[in-house]
């Protein structure tokens, strides 16, 4: 369950470098920024994600059945990424190519913090445990 606050702030430029800067003291980190785009759809001009409460880190093994469960249980936002070779997954194919960064191929975390900007409105969601 999440708390939620809201604040209204007039220097929002001036309050995302500020929360740029903030966020580098934590592991998991994801910025989405329209960067002013303006989109019929959109419910957010940006979103920050910091601070993992629970994650999962795999290879291509059973990856999208592990994200499935992992996803069931958190049932909550979870933020990530998927590797290219994931594809070993879905199909019996092979990569030997160099991989000088050694990451996960699926990493997902749940945040513990999720701030929200849309115009001058930020909402603070911090998760209640």
């Amino acid at each position: 369950m999440r708390k939620q606050i809201v604040h209204n702030v007039e220097d929002i430029a001036s309050f995302k470098k500020s929360l740029l800067r903030w966020t580098q003291d934590f592991d998991e980190i994801v910025w989405l920024d329209s960067n002013q785009h303006n989109h019929s759809y959109a419910s957010f001009d940006v979103l920050l994600a910091v601070d993992g409460l629970t994650g999962i880190s795999t290879d291509h093994h059973h990856a999208f059945d592990d994200l499935k469960e992992y996803q069931s249980q958190v049932n909550d936002w979870i933020f990530g990424y998927l590797s290219y070779d994931l594809k070993n997954d879905v199909e019996d194919l092979v990569s030997q190519n160099f991989d000088g960064l050694d990451f996960p191929e699926l990493y997902f975390f749940q945040p513990k913090k999720i701030i929200q900007i849309k115009g001058s409105e930020i909402t603070f969601q911090y998760e209640v445990v």
